[in-house]
Parts: structure tokens; C-alpha cells; sequence
């Protein structure tokens, strides 16, 4: 763990902090109050109901955010405190939400504003927060260099923030140009993930680049037991190879691109291959029935999330 004055060394655009994990709470759509995506039907997923029947065990008290039922009011702790407090309860059903964050040094790039890990944290946590606000029961699983990190479940806001503090922490370990050993992540959540008979929601923050023809097999199978969607972080120099002339590129498992030993043409080519690797990645997997959304480096992280409503979470 860094020290709070290396933290504070950290280049802001390239690397998250654990502060703004949490205070990216306030920029949540529950809290917007945006109406959650339903169908008359139960299933489970992103169709889901919002509303579950209220469980018979307390679990906390919490500020009210537009959407909570106001049955719940405690009144007392609103008098006491002067703000509106509700009374969370478990449910006698959970539901249940698991998110997947990429934080290997593949991503710890980025060409114009902000590095791909650090999308993919902030994004998790948005998405993360609003899962708590609606009940559901957050997991946190995070992909690093040195392997499958689990950073636990979450019911309450205390758990949750002990799981960002983690998620934050491996993002600062992130370090450019850092050799990868070969290592079977997608198997290894597969496996964790299949073990978990509930069926449930699973948003997996990547990149294109990362994902392979076997990954793409392997995240087919899950969708067997849970609704998937996955996140891409891009940035243009991912394509745009001859952009890159003259600087060395780390791939995955240490695999380095040397673009001085290429010509122009080469590069440029190169670029439109990789372009069409990725499309046909994107193919793949919404044949599948995998919700794919592409997320950018270029652009505010906030506003992403708000256009793309939590990743079909909420209604337009």
C-alpha cells in the first residue's frame, strides 16, 4: 500500500484515488432518482423489478435517496439528525451482483485524458453504488498483474467502501511497462462464478484488447447461469498503431510491439486488423447474448455512466 504522500504524487488522470471511489456515491442515478428498468414479468437481470417484499431483519440505517421507499421513514433519526433517514432492510430474497474490473498494466493506458484502468475503476464504482442503493448484494472481483484479487461481498455501505479501498489500492499498484506473467483469469471466474447457483447480474470493466476468441468461449458458458455485461474501455492509439511510430508497446504477457522495426504501411495495417479483431470480438459476444457497451478514455467518467443508464439499468 502506497503511503498517503505518494498517493498524493499520483497523477491524477492516470491513476484513481479511494476518495473519489466513494464520492463518486453522490453521482449515482438512484440518487438521481432515475426509475430502474422493469417488466411485468419476474426474471432476474437488468428486466428485474426493483422492488423486493420487505425482508424481517434490520439491517441499517441510511440517508434517504430519491426511489426509497418512504414506508421506511425513521422518523426519529430524522428528527435527531434534521435530514431524512430510512431503515434498510435484508430481503428475504437477495439479489445478487457481481462486478469484474480489469486492473492489469494492459490497461494503465491511455492517449488523451484519462488511463483505461482508471475508467474501469470509476465506472465499477458507480456501478457498484447503485447496486447497494437498490438492495442488491455487490461481490467485487479484481483481475491484477499478480492475479485474481476477491475483495469480498457487500450488503451494507461499510463493506462496500472497504471493497473500493481494495479496488483503489490496486490501481495505484499499477506501474507502465510492467512484464505480465501468462495467467487463465477468465477460467478462474468462471469457475468462482459457476459455483454461485443464484442466477445474477455480472458487469465485467475491460478492454477489447484484452478479450480473445477463448475468453469470448468462456464468458458464452457463463451466460448459461447469469445475465453478462461487458464493459470496453477503448482509446484511439488501440487501432491507430502508425500514431504510435517510434515508441515501444506492451502487450499482453510481456509481449512487447517495437513500432521502429515497422514501416508506416505496416503499422497502419496492423491497426486496421486489430480493428476488426475487435469488431468481430463485439459480434461474438452479442450473438451470444452478452450486453457489450464501449465505454472511452477521452471522455468524463460520470457522463459515460449517465449515457449509457448504468449500462441498461435505467430507464432512458
Amino acid at each position: 500500500m502506497l503511503s498517503r504522500t505518494d498517493v498524493k504524487a499520483l497523477e491524477p488522470r492516470a491513476y484513481t484515488s479511494y476518495s473519489r471511489l466513494v464520492n463518486l456515491n453522490i453521482a449515482s442515478l438512484h440518487r438521481a432518482g432515475c426509475k430502474v428498468v422493469q417488466v411485468s414479468t419476474l426474471q432476474t437481470g437488468v428486466t428485474r423489478s426493483q422492488t423486493l417484499g420487505r425482508g424481517v431483519e434490520f439491517a441499517e440505517l441510511k440517508p434517504y435517496q430519491p426511489g426509497d421507499d418512504t414506508r421506511h421513514m425513521d422518523w426519529r433519526a430524522t428528527a435527531r439528525r434534521g435530514t431524512p433517514w430510512v431503515r434498510a432492510f435484508e430481503s428475504d430474497q437477495q439479489k445478487l451482483v457481481t462486478c469484474i474490473v480489469d486492473q492489469t498494466s494492459n490497461l494503465l493506458f491511455g492517449s488523451e485524458v484519462f488511463t483505461k484502468s482508471l475508467v474501469a475503476a470509476e465506472l465499477s464504482a458507480l456501478c457498484c453504488w447503485d447496486h447497494m442503493a437498490l438492495g442488491y448484494t455487490v461481490q467485487m472481483l479484481v483481475q491484477t498483474d499478480q492475479g485474481l484479487e476477491q475483495c469480498g461481498t457487500a450488503t451494507n455501505t461499510a463493506q462496500l467502501t472497504a471493497s473500493l479501498r481494495m479496488l483503489s489500492d490496486c490501481n495505484q499498484a499499477l506501474r507502465a511497462f510492467q512484464a505480465n506473467s501468462i495467467r487463465d483469469d477468465e477460467k478462474l471466474i468462471v469457475d468462482e462464478l459457476s459455483r454461485q447457483t443464484q442466477r445474477q447480474d455480472v458487469y465485467w470493466f475491460s478492454s477489447a484488447t484484452q478479450w480473445q476468441s477463448s475468453s469470448v468461449k468462456a464468458l458464452a458458458m457463463l451466460g448459461r447461469l447469469h445475465n453478462i455485461h461487458l464493459v470496453l474501455i477503448d482509446d484511439p492509439l488501440d487501432t491507430e498503431l502508425d500514431q504510435l511510430k517510434g515508441f515501444d508497446a506492451l502487450g499482453c504477457s510481456g509481449q512487447r510491439l517495437r513500432t521502429s522495426h515497422y514501416s508506416d504501411a505496416e503499422l497502419t495495417g496492423a491497426g486496421k486488423a486489430r480493428m476488426r479483431d475487435i469488431q468481430e470480438v463485439i459480434t461474438q459476444l452479442i450473438s451470444m447474448g452478452v450486453g457489450v457497451y464501449q465505454a472511452s478514455s477521452c471522455h468524463d467518467v460520470v457522463a459515460q455512466y449517465q449515457a449509457h443508464r448504468g449500462f441498461g439499468r435505467f430507464e432512458v
